[in-house]
């Protein structure tokens, strides 16, 4: 059984293609260019969640399963201590789990385990893609369809809402931005992106993740000192074990997340810029 896409209604083939969104409680699949114009082209775009298919939703959900699943746990053990009905709280607390898991099972399910992905031929194939020339060493505008022949003559941007990488001369570019085109207005491969953009992904991983180790070692600290306490409580155990946890989770996130900005930006950069220096 073909999986269509809702907005074009033409088939989905690959994994590479597929964006699972969801509204409301609708799970709904589209190609990765159909949910970009839908985020962009209409009102309703805005109540459009996802990807859920990503790498980073993922890992969101499974975090904040984790989270639950210790405080349910905890929450177990320190009402059954106070001689206290759980069960009330336990079922809330699992209908939360299940209400947080739903979309990334049903996407999983039945849109995800039905494709498979594209085979890889070789490294940077989808920025090669993405700038249209994989079949070539010349790099071609987006907009002329012309090789751009200097360095300086390039600008290399995204499109906001998809991160598809493409390559402009220069006067290509600027006209482009004036159209009012959905691309970043501050070129990949300018000083003025690295300072803005590429510098703060960078600032952003270092102290999130000094945080994170922060957060990791105060709860560590707190378990031992509880433990060699001739009676310790366990509940406090517990409780510094799930901060400690959710906390170097949460943070190892945000850590995560910036140094993967970084790396996708130089990275798409360096494969372009590259072309000019093998010539």
């Amino acid at each position: 059984m073909s999986i269509k896409c809702v907005k074009c209604k033409e088939e989905i083939k690959s994994k590479e293609d597929l964006v699972v969104s969801s509204l409301i409680l609708l799970i709904l699949p589209f190609h990765s260019s159909c949910f970009a114009k839908q985020k962009t082209d209409s009102f309703a775009g805005m109540f459009y969640r996802g990807p859920i298919n990503s790498m980073i939703y993922s890992i969101i959900t499974a975090i904040i399963i984790f989270g639950f699943s210790m405080l349910t746990f905890s929450t177990f053990i320190t009402m059954n201590q106070a001689g206290k009905n759980s069960l009330p709280t336990l079922i809330v607390q699992l209908i939360i789990l299940l209400v947080v898991a739903y979309p990334r099972i049903i996407s999983f399910i039945f849109f995800e385990s039905k494709l498979k992905n594209k085979k890889e031929t070789v490294k940077y194939e989808s920025i090669s893609k993405q700038v249209h020339n994989s079949s070539q060493d010349n790099v071609i505008c987006k907009v002329c369809q012309t090789p751009i022949t200097k360095v300086s003559d390039l600008s290399i941007s995204y499109k906001i809402v998809s991160w598809d990488v493409f390559s402009f001369h220069n006067k290509c570019f600027s006209n482009e931005i004036k159209k009012g085109v959905k691309y970043s207005a501050i070129p990949i491969n300018s000083p003025e992106f690295f300072l803005k953009y590429n510098l703060k992904y960078l600032i952003l991983a270092i102290i999130s993740g000094i945080i994170g180790i922060g957060i990791v070692g105060f709860g560590i600290l707190q378990i031992i000192i509880e433990i060699i306490k001739p009676n310790p409580y366990w509940q406090d155990i517990v409780s510094s074990l799930i901060r400690s946890l959710f906390g170097g989770a949460l943070t190892g996130l945000i850590s995560y997340h910036s140094v993967g900005s970084y790396l996708n930006f130089t990275n798409k950069r360096k494969a372009i810029v590259d072309k000019f220096d093998k010539k």
